[in-house]
């Protein structure tokens, strides 16, 4: 609703000062349509930067769903195979627990090296962090 709010309000704005100087009925339209896609431009524009990451660490979340859904169904056909063997998957079973943690260190290690990536990258995430580390010594 918001970005909604602003685009009708600078459209609205656009069209009022974009009639001036033009002879035309035709020639004011065209100009209101040009501003209308600037405008519009322009919101798109600001809401990718403003709202999404950085592409890099987009790529990165999309490599970690990657990697920790593979390990995770690894896991869950080393089950499978245990199944169709007619043992029951013990979750005590050294097999099984290398299985998990191998699951858990790929997830623990995407989340460490997605968090580096987002400090290195993102400048607002530094900003955020160091205001936090101020607030805590005062």
């Amino acid at each position: 609703r918001s970005l909604y709010s602003i685009y009708y309000a600078s459209a609205y704005f656009c069209l009022l000062s974009s009639n001036h100087g033009f002879k035309t009925i035709v020639q004011q339209k065209q100009r209101r349509q040009s501003r209308m896609v600037e405008v519009a431009r322009k919101m798109v524009e600001l809401v990718i930067k403003g709202i999404l990451p950085n592409m890099i660490v987009l790529a990165g979340f999309v490599a970690s769903y990657l990697m920790t859904n593979q390990t995770r169904l690894e896991l869950l056909a080393f089950e499978d195979v245990l199944e169709a063997r007619g043992e029951t998957a013990r979750i005590m079973s050294k097999a099984w627990l290398i299985a998990a943690g191998r699951h858990v260190g790929v997830g623990i290690g995407c989340f460490l090296c997605l968090m580096l990536v987002a400090y290195r990258v993102e400048t607002g995430l530094r900003e955020d962090v160091r205001m936090l580390k101020r607030r805590k010594i005062d």
